[in-house]
């Protein structure tokens, strides 16, 4: 599907872009491209459910994995609260650790 090849090359973008931001230590820039990656991602496992169910395929498991990946997220959020929106090295840990799942 087109629609979703793009969607997953611009994840890749937006996660080369936070990882940018890490191995420059640009806090301001973290933040922003963990957003605008969080962003796409919903929309992207959005589209994905609804092509899912419009060719009645079983999308189930698929959808756990989709929770899993935006609970991560929603820990990655956490822990950049608790350390007042700055970049740290254990948010930067943990993001990395996420992403090799």
């Amino acid at each position: 599907n087109e629609t979703i090849d793009s969607e997953h090359m611009k994840i890749l973008d937006l996660v080369n872009a936070v990882d940018g931001a890490i191995r420059n230590k640009d806090e301001t820039l973290f933040a922003r491209a963990l957003e605008r990656l969080e962003e796409t991602i919903r929309i992207h496992f959005s589209n994905e459910e609804k092509i899912a169910q419009a060719i009645d395929f079983p999308f189930d498991e698929h959808s756990l994995e989709h929770e899993y990946i935006l609970d991560q997220f929603r820990e990655i959020k956490a822990q950049l609260a608790a350390h007042r929106g700055k970049w740290s090295e254990s948010v930067a840990e943990y993001y990395y650790e996420f992403l090799s799942t």
